[in-house]
């Protein structure tokens, strides 16, 4: 028994040494600080001055729109869904935390944390740290006042060359990213006119998404996190098709990231159908939009990038 012990031991400190072996010194003091400080403490120490001049300017995400939000919204647990109550926020948590295989102890990034709802779920029932960022300082605010473990910065988005590599285990987005799906005119523009021949496409066809924020920053949450991590972008509504992120893994992510694995799935798997037409109740318009709805799973180090959280949710479904 002894010897089972210290070999358990043994097999537990190499595995740590080789982790902390492929993070940087910056990346192990911002996980010194995410364990030791309290979230006031941790905010101040590592979130960046916000200057209200974020790159996040698109006809669904402006700070003014979700600061009303935040107002009317946080103190009822229905965060900036208005119409989704706390337990549909903490059903939706646990499933895409447990497609992270989060463990106690794991740094988690939730990129647009709203008011916090997620991380609280992440704190209490996974007993894991983290920092949540959002451009809604007064949702940032109320997420502050109410964690116990977790910091929450207001910063924007689309800007994290201050976060070093590694910092975090995990990255997660539920229902926010899709902001980012910006430069929509340019973008549709830029399709017409690869239909007339004059685009410019990579040698297998695709359309040179690539370069377009919305993958940028996909690459940065893969950036900031540890070298088996797992990024999950859930509730992609209103917005790019699911082929803007294959092209975007094939002519990005995988040369940066080679083994880096690629999951679309339909967004029922991880949250309420509440994401799709009735959540908007009978309005046809929104029902049109909200048929693209889907999540993305990008694994490093595993280009199956596993299924396990999917299938219980599925089975649990009947």
């Amino acid at each position: 028994f002894v010897h089972a012990y210290m070999t358990l031991r043994l097999v537990v400190l190499l595995w740590t040494l080789a982790q902390s072996a492929a993070v940087s010194p910056t990346a192990l003091a911002w996980r010194q600080a995410m364990r030791d400080l309290n979230p006031q403490a941790l905010s101040a120490e590592l979130c960046p001055m916000f200057d209200g001049k974020e790159k996040i300017k698109t006809e669904h995400g402006n700070i003014q729109k979700y600061d009303t939000y935040a107002d009317r919204q946080c103190k009822e647990g229905s965060d900036n869904w208005q119409r989704l109550t706390p337990t549909d926020h903490t059903l939706w948590a646990r499933r895409v935390f447990r497609e992270l295989h989060v463990r106690p102890g794991d740094f988690v990034l939730d990129w647009g944390s709203g008011c916090g709802t997620k991380m609280r779920v992440l704190e209490s029932v996974y007993r894991a740290r983290g920092l949540g960022l959002d451009f809604s300082g007064k949702a940032t605010a109320y997420a502050l006042q109410q964690s116990s473990a977790v910091g929450f910065c207001h910063a924007d988005g689309a800007q994290l060359g201050w976060i070093p590599d590694g910092a975090f285990d995990h990255a997660v987005s539920f229902g926010a990213l899709y902001h980012l799906w910006s430069n929509l005119i340019e973008l549709k523009n830029r399709t017409e006119s690869c239909r007339r021949g004059n685009c410019v496409t990579y040698g297998d066809g695709s359309v040179k998404y690539s370069s377009h924020l919305l993958c940028e920053v996909t690459g940065e949450l893969l950036r900031v996190t540890g070298p088996s991590s797992v990024v999950v972008i859930s509730a992609m509504l209103w917005s790019a098709p699911q082929q803007y992120f294959r092209d975007c893994w094939v002519h990005s992510l995988l040369p940066r990231w080679p083994g880096l694995g690629l999951r679309i799935v339909d967004e029922n798997v991880f949250s309420e159908e509440k994401y799709g037409g009735v959540y908007w109740g009978t309005n046809n318009i929104f029902r049109a939009r909200t048929s693209n709805v889907y999540t993305v799973i990008l694994c490093k180090g595993r280009p199956d990038c596993g299924t396990s959280a999917s299938r219980e949710d599925q089975t649990s479904r009947g």
